[in-house]
């Protein structure tokens, strides 16, 4: 027998306990629903906890397999489950063992058989998909059942790579890829393997684009910057690491004093906004300074006239300590509502069992 496990207190009466013992092993958990008015999932739960086992086998009598006959189709299947008190997956199971299929699964007729041989050795799944009115997936599930295989060229002609050759320098790669009828990476991986590089502009940098990067570079980002000289990001940034350039602006008493005021409540983008800095200069001084913002537990406590007071979550109302439970595994050590919702959501949670038990 299973090990009893603690039964919480006004739950489950003794009399319900000893009813479960009676009927559980005999099958009739159906009575049990009826006469406590519990679910038939908590009747099976607690027969569990407890350590009661029935003996009446899992075979599926003719009432059963009628009703699924008849509602598989059209209903869903937790509801079945529902009434007829299985497991969604032994209801699927023996579904699929005496071949019932819902409405909405579409047959493979030979038609389509006949477009899925011929179109997917050379077309994409998603065209085929497109053309039989199929999921993508179903179409290479399908696929991979029947053993077929895409016959796509591994290799490289040699009038491919003299237009690869010819077209690469000056020509877009997607548009490359296109022509070809391959891939991106795969046009790539083949230029860069070949050794065919963009004709691009110069690599060096002019006397007039190092005086506009000196310029710019302590109040713009690198972005920014790239988009008025006409460079990459990473050359910018390269470029300025050679030059030895940094951020020297410093910090001020005011913009140190306006940054402690507001940090508590307020997200690092909007004080970059306010500062006129970016977010990462930031968050790097915030961390420098040891900032932190108030946690939930410390903005819902105050001391008002020497008494220490906590707002309660429920009611969102000011109260002194003493009208909160205590609670070990708080930080506060203090429950989270006050005592008199607690009390209303007990009472509450018990006229809604009584209820159900009558």
């Amino acid at each position: 027998m299973a090990k009893s496990k603690k039964i919480t207190p006004g739950l489950w009466s003794e009399e319900e306990i000893e009813l479960l013992k009676r009927l559980f092993p005999s099958g009739r958990e159906k009575e049990i629903v009826e006469q406590t008015g519990r679910t038939l999932a908590a009747v099976r739960q607690r027969a569990y906890t407890i350590g009661i086992k029935t003996t009446k086998s899992c075979s599926w009598s003719e009432e059963e397999l009628k009703l699924l006959k008849k509602l598989y189709k059209k209903v869903k299947a937790r509801e079945i489950a529902e009434q007829t008190g299985r497991t969604i997956g032994s209801l699927r199971e023996k579904a699929r063992k005496l071949g019932l299929q819902k409405k909405s699964f579409r047959l493979w007729s030979k038609k389509d058989l006949d477009i899925l041989k011929r179109l997917y050795p050379t077309e994409k799944s998603q065209v085929i998909a497109e053309k039989l009115g199929r999921p993508s997936t179903a179409v290479k599930q399908k696929a991979r059942k029947m053993g077929l295989e895409t016959k796509k060229p591994h290799y490289w002609s040699a009038n491919e790579l003299e237009l690869l050759k010819k077209l690469y320098p000056t020509e877009n790669t997607r548009n490359i890829a296109n022509k070809l009828g391959r891939p991106l990476i795969g046009v790539k991986n083949k230029a860069y393997k070949a050794g065919f590089r963009k004709i691009g502009r110069p690599t060096f940098w002019s006397s007039q684009e190092d005086m506009l990067l000196k310029k710019l570079h302590p109040d713009n980002t690198a972005s920014e910057i790239a988009g008025r000289i006409g460079r990459s990001v990473a050359a910018i940034t390269n470029r300025a690491h050679r030059l030895k350039l940094k951020k020297c602006r410093a910090w001020s008493k005011k913009e140190l004093n306006l940054l402690k005021k507001l940090y508590p409540g307020r997200t690092s983008q909007k004080l970059a906004k306010r500062l006129g800095r970016s977010v990462p200069a930031v968050q790097m001084r915030i961390s420098k300074l040891g900032l932190k913002k108030r946690t939930r537990c410390e903005q819902s406590r105050r001391v008002v006239s020497g008494v220490k007071q906590k707002q309660c979550y429920k009611c969102k109302q000011w109260k002194p300590e003493n009208m909160f439970y205590r609670a070990r595994c708080k930080k506060d050590g203090l429950a989270v509502w006050c005592k008199e919702c607690s009390y209303r959501a007990t009472r509450k949670s018990l006229k809604r069992r009584l209820a159900l038990r009558n």
